[in-house]
């Protein structure tokens, strides 16, 4: 599923990216509300990461409801 938006993640000093127009591929639950996104195209600084991304319900819970709503159309 392509994000649609402009959609900000980072993993401080590693990489921030805008994940417009990238690919979900996978949603995993990390425990406590927080999420991790595979994303299908390659993020510069997210390999060692497996090229997903995390998203923590304290500080980015809209980010998370627009990820989980538009991974499960």
């Amino acid at each position: 599923m392509k994000i649609n938006k402009t959609l900000i993640a980072d993993k401080f000093p590693d990489f921030c990216v805008d994940l417009k127009d990238k690919t979900i591929l996978a949603i995993h639950d990390i425990g406590n509300g927080n999420i991790s996104v595979k994303i299908k195209e390659k993020i510069k600084g997210a390999e060692s990461y497996n090229n997903e991304v995390h998203f923590y319900k304290e500080y980015e819970q809209k980010k998370i409801n627009y990820i989980k709503k538009i991974f499960h159309k």
